[in-house]
């Protein structure tokens, strides 16, 4: 099966500007951040979300991404029908 998948991240920055009205400060905002001069980056995140559809078109494409697959334990394996062993590390002070 194949699946959209899309990334939706948020970036946020928050500046002062000294004008006259909101919205003459919010023009100069605007002006700035189309000139380039207020730019958004990786220390501006503030948080993600990631939303999975099914896709209409199931014909698989060379740039496609593919899951890994779980594979079976080999026969006489010591967890050979059973889940593998849930391990976890705890970080103590």
């Amino acid at each position: 099966m194949i699946y959209e998948v899309t990334f939706f991240e948020t970036l946020a920055k928050s500046i002062r500007i000294e004008a006259d009205s909101p919205q003459q400060a919010k023009r100069h905002a605007e002006q700035l951040y189309s000139d380039e001069t207020i730019v958004l980056g990786a220390d501006d995140y503030q948080g993600g979300e990631i939303e999975v559809s099914e896709h209409s078109d199931q014909e698989p494409r060379p740039d496609d991404y593919r899951a890994p697959r779980k594979r079976a334990a080999p026969a006489g394996a010591p967890f050979a029908g059973r889940r593998e062993p849930y391990l976890s590390v705890f970080r103590r002070a």
